[in-house]
C-alpha cells in the first residue's frame, strides 16, 4: 500500500517562482513505489502572478484550504523580494488570511502519528515570522531578510506573546547596536556563515519547523526534507537527476 505525503503550498502576489518551483521539482523527482507526493497550490486569487511574470493558476482558495488544512502534511512557505513581502503585508485582510492558515497548521497534532512539517523558503520566512509560528525556534532567511525577520518575529512576541525567535546568522554590528551590518557584509558574512537552511526541530505541538536562506538554499532545504521524508539515498538521487550540487551545511 502507497503512502500520500500531501503538501500545500500558499503563494501571493509577486512570489518568487524558484521557491515555488525549486521544492516540487526536488520533491516531485522524490516518489518512491510505496511514497507519493501530491501538491496542492493556494492562493487568494484564482490566478497568481510572480515577481518574474508567470501566471500560476491556483488548485484551491484560501478559504478552501483553511477548511481543509488537517489533511496535509507539509506547507511550504515561498518568499519574495522585501518589497513585495511589504506591499503584502500591507493587504492587511489577506494577508490575516494567510497567516490564519499557518497558525492553524502550526497549532495541528500529529497527523496519524506522524509529524507534520513546515518549510520556509528563502524570505517566506517572513509571513511565517509575522504568523508567530517560530516563537522560540532557531530559523534562517535571505541575508537581506534577517534584520527584518527579527523586527517582525519581535513585533509578533510584544503584541501576543511568546518566546524569543534566535536568527542565523547573526550579522547585526555591535558597532551600531540592535542594527544589521551594510548589505554587502551581511552578504559576505552569510557566506562565511554557511547557513544554507535550519532544522528547528518540533514546535510545542509537534510541528518539524525547516527554513531555507535565499533562493537556491530553499533547493538544499528542500533535498534534506526528501531525506527526512523518504531517506537520504532518495534525496541524493534527486540532486543527481537535477545535476545539483545538493550543499549539506
Amino acid at each position: 500500500m502507497s503512502r500520500e505525503i500531501k503538501i500545500l503550498i500558499l503563494i501571493f502576489p509577486g512570489f518568487d517562482l524558484l521557491d515555488l518551483s525549486g521544492p516540487v521539482e526536488v520533491l516531485g523527482k522524490g516518489g518512491t513505489d510505496s511514497i507519493k507526493f501530491n501538491f496542492t497550490i493556494a492562493s487568494e486569487t484564482d490566478e497568481t502572478k510572480s515577481v518574474e511574470g508567470v501566471t500560476i493558476k491556483r488548485d484551491k482558495s484560501f478559504e478552501e484550504v483553511a477548511q481543509c488544512i488537517g489533511q496535509f502534511h507539509v506547507l511550504i512557505q515561498p518568499g519574495a523580494g522585501l518589497d513585495q513581502i511589504k506591499a503584502y503585508r500591507a493587504d492587511s485582510p489577506v494577508f490575516e488570511k494567510h497567516l490564519g492558515i499557518i497558525q492553524r497548521f502550526t497549532s495541528l497534532s500529529p497527523s496519524g502519528g506522524e509529524s507534520r512539517t513546515l518549510l520556509s523558503i528563502c524570505t517566506g520566512a517572513l509571513i511565517i515570522g509575522s504568523s508567530g509560528a517560530f516563537s522560540g525556534l532557531e530559523v534562517t532567511t535571505h541575508y537581506e531578510g534577517l534584520e527584518l525577520l527579527h523586527d517582525w518575529c519581535e513585533l509578533y512576541r510584544k503584541k501576543y506573546g511568546g518566546n524569543p525567535v534566535k536568527i542565523v546568522p547573526d550579522l547585526r554590528s555591535g558597532s551600531k547596536g540592535p542594527e544589521f551590518s551594510h548589505i554587502h557584509e551581511a552578504y559576505r558574512n552569510a557566506q562565511k556563515a554557511q547557513v544554507r537552511w535550519v532544522d528547528a526541530g518540533n514546535n510545542d505541538r509537534g510541528v518539524r519547523v525547516i527554513s531555507s536562506g535565499g533562493i537556491s538554499c530553499g533547493l538544499d532545504a528542500s533535498l534534506f526534507l526528501l531525506s527526512e521524508l523518504v531517506n537520504l539515498e532518495k534525496a541524493r538521487f534527486s540532486a543527481r537527476i537535477m545535476e545539483y550540487a545538493w550543499r549539506w551545511a
